[in-house]
């Protein structure tokens, strides 16, 4: 399951990053149907990256990366799924990443 195309998320900023979390899980459930939607929140995470970059310039960033080359560093943090989307002071030119487990040691947002 890869998204090689960039895509606007748009949420409330009352909503917590779970609520966020969800969507994109839900999005990502309606177009592949492999796994569970239970099963795609627990294998990822929000991150909010702090590149100061485009998504395109971070999508050709990592599009040259490989399994091989892991785990790759990241400039951000992982968001808590309680935290408010107003309070993380998430802008249009903002990054968020749904990050999907590789390795079965990934922390959860919690």
């Amino acid at each position: 399951m890869i998204l090689r195309k960039p895509s606007g998320v748009y949420i409330s900023r009352r909503a917590t990053v779970g609520e966020y979390h969800r969507k994109v899980a839900e999005i990502l459930f309606d177009s592949q149907k492999t796994r569970t939607l239970e099963e795609l929140l627990a294998m990822s995470r929000i991150w909010r990256l702090d590149t100061g970059e485009s998504v395109l310039d971070v999508e050709d960033e990592f599009k040259h990366e490989s399994a091989y080359r892991l785990p790759i560093q990241v400039k951000g943090r992982i968001l808590k799924n309680e935290e408010f989307v107003e309070n993380i002071n998430v802008a249009d030119i903002d990054i968020l990443m749904y990050e999907v487990q590789v390795m079965a040691n990934l922390k959860s947002n919690n």
